[in-house]
């Protein structure tokens, strides 16, 4: 490997090491939901596009931070024109969603025509906490070309302490669209950031690979000139 090959492998990785860390994009998806700083009932999915005749998974995380409570309830409406809402219960009259939670008994569990779930669930046994915990979800079909919002109704859903207040703070929604092609949201634009991040590839800055070319002449200039002078060339 000569002193050119030498140059360009060391790069600028040897001189320069950014601390950012970044992890790409795998799919599009929604985020868990974050910073819960109160009761909440919220919304996430696995997708966020899909086509027609796809399904999307729905999950209706709970979170009644650290308070007891001694039942819930919610509403979620969506568009019934472009997405069809799949029985989780074929064995019980009309349309249900999943739900698994063993201390909460089931009261209600519908999904009408119009586009509306409602679901309510007690027990009086006593009371619980819910800890960012999956308690229901439904999986929904594509049936047409279009876009839905899926979105919890916060005057009609509850999480009930044990005096029979309601402590719901925070609701959520989520947006499906269905296409023939992928549908991408386009961020709003931003200032350019007053930091950049260091370069790594020493082919990516000429600057610095002319530099380095440089450099690397004047380093073999000085051995040729040096073996002369030993050889008694030059005086």
């Amino acid at each position: 490997m000569n002193i050119f090959q030498i140059a360009k492998a060391l790069g600028a990785d040897d001189l320069t090491s950014p601390t950012i860390p970044f992890s790409g994009p795998y799919g599009n998806t929604t985020p868990i939901p974050s910073g819960m700083s109160g009761p909440s009932i919220l919304l996430r999915t696995n997708v966020v596009t899909l086509k027609k005749g796809e399904q999307a998974k729905i999950e209706v995380v709970l979170y009644t931070n650290h308070v007891e409570i001694k039942g819930f309830k919610f509403k979620i409406k969506f568009n019934p024109t472009v997405l069809k809402v799949i029985d989780a219960d074929t064995s019980s009259t009309g349309t249900q969603i999943a739900y698994q939670n063993t201390f909460f008994d089931k009261i209600t569990n519908n999904v009408s025509n119009t586009g509306e779930i409602t679901f309510e669930a007690g027990t009086n046994l006593g009371v619980s906490t819910i800890t960012n915990s999956v308690t229901a979800y439904f999986n929904v079909e594509a049936i047409q070309n279009g876009s839905s919002l899926i979105e919890v109704i916060k005057a009609d859903s509850a999480l009930s302490d044990a005096t029979g207040n309601n402590i719901l703070q925070t609701v959520n929604s989520v947006t499906l669209n269905i296409g023939t092609e992928i549908i991408t949201f386009t961020p709003s634009p931003t200032p350019n950031p007053s930091i950049v991040t260091p370069r790594t590839g020493l082919i990516d800055d000429i600057g610095y690979t002319n530099a380095v070319i440089i450099g690397a002449l004047l380093i073999m200039a000085g051995i040729y000139l040096f073996k002369k002078k030993d050889s008694h060339d030059l005086h």
